[in-house]
């Protein structure tokens, strides 16, 4: 049985085998799309609009998606921790924007956008059972801007986290881990909605990139530390770099792979393909539906 404080969160690189992942399955969309709130239609979302395909999702389609990707987590040794969802919430299934681990400390996000605040208060039954539990209490970060390998964690500073979010990450590691450094990715461009979007990694020294979504400074960091897999505009507009690395040299992608699926297979990995064409109606992906608490 589960006690509280049982579980030592773990995730040391974005590449390790998956143990424990918490996931939520989506509610209905009821979003009026003539009347969406003003949170929505603010300067971030039109920018974000721009660089994504958005349309109401049918839910019952999402969950036969999520579950077939919960049976691909299972069989592959993966316990899935599910948080109740909320009942209204169209971007609750999307978990990384709620925590993220670095280490063994697991953080708590502090959305940007009031309706995402909500989706806090279900992640709380499953924090009580974690240790080393960190609440970001100052400015906005969401889990999709956090990639971490090794040493290092790389942090993109865009349209849902902000230099305060960041600061005050940097503040806690370097207080419990005070080895591990921290790179900030400035983008190109507004609208970029998180960083694995157009930046991931897939593999010890392996990453795909959308090259125009960040600057060169950027890019050179990424170049001597990566070998890097170009993404293609239509690839990064399709989510196709939001990939899940779940350990045993093994990479969650859309089906039906294409292209990117070929240049991993080539670099020694083993793409599994899963229609996840329904989950992205909302932009959002396999990195992005799941929330990774332990890796080893």
């Amino acid at each position: 049985m589960t006690t509280p404080h049982s579980i030592v969160p773990m995730a040391s690189t974005e590449y390790g085998s998956l143990k424990k992942v918490i996931m939520c399955m989506a509610n209905p969309f009821d979003l009026d799309i003539a009347n969406l709130p003003a949170e929505l239609l603010d300067e971030a979302s039109l920018y974000q609009a721009e660089h994504s395909d958005m349309r109401p999702y049918d839910m019952a389609k999402v969950h036969a998606q999520q579950n077939e990707l919960i049976r691909v987590l299972k069989s592959n040794g993966a316990e899935v921790i599910q948080i109740e969802p909320l009942g209204s919430g169209v971007l609750q299934h999307y978990t990384r924007d709620v925590g993220f681990v670095v280490h063994d400390q697991f953080f708590i996000d502090r959305p940007r956008r009031d309706y995402r605040k909500k989706e806090l208060k279900n992640l709380g039954p499953i924090t009580r059972h974690l240790k080393n539990v960190h609440r970001i209490e100052t400015g906005c970060i969401e889990g999709g801007d956090v990639l971490v390998d090794g040493d290092t964690v790389i942090i993109g500073q865009g349209e849902e986290t902000d230099i305060a979010g960041i600061n005050a990450v940097i503040n806690v590691l370097q207080e419990k881990l005070p080895n591990i450094s921290v790179k900030t990715l400035s983008f190109t461009h507004r609208g970029v909605i998180h960083t694995d979007t157009i930046f991931n990694i897939v593999g010890p020294g392996l990453a795909i990139l959308h090259r125009p979504s960040l600057i060169p400074e950027d890019i050179s960091w990424l170049e001597n530390r990566y070998e890097l897999i170009d993404a293609t505009e239509d690839e990064a507009r399709m989510l196709a770099i939001n990939t899940l690395a779940i350990g045993d040299n093994k990479v969650v992608m859309l089906a039906p792979g294409g292209r990117l699926a070929d240049k991993l297979t080539d670099h020694g990995l083993t793409p599994i393909l899963i229609d996840y064409s329904e989950v992205t109606a909302l932009p959002g992906s396999f990195r992005c539906t799941t929330l990774p608490v332990v890796r080893s």
